[in-house]
């Protein structure tokens, strides 16, 4: 949940879902600790009442950074 402040100052801010479903497969390849990272992409519903996106208006929050896809890892 991500806090979204609304446009007009006396009412609470609103809190936006946001969903990140992933796994990770870790394995060694040639003296390396390789892991993968694998995003499943899924669009959140709408879980905002018509008021909700009102107050906020524009004002959504960034997507979260992203993880790079393969990390190598010496051993």
């Amino acid at each position: 949940m991500s806090r979204v402040p609304v446009r007009f100052g006396l009412l609470p801010a609103v809190y936006y879902p946001s969903y990140r479903l992933n796994y990770f497969r870790i394995e060694k390849e040639n003296d390396q600790l390789v892991i993968d990272y694998v995003e499943i992409p899924k669009t959140p519903e709408r879980e905002l009442t018509w008021l909700q996106r009102l107050v906020i208006l524009g004002n959504v929050p960034k997507s979260p950074e992203a993880i790079p896809a393969r990390t190598t890892i010496d051993l």
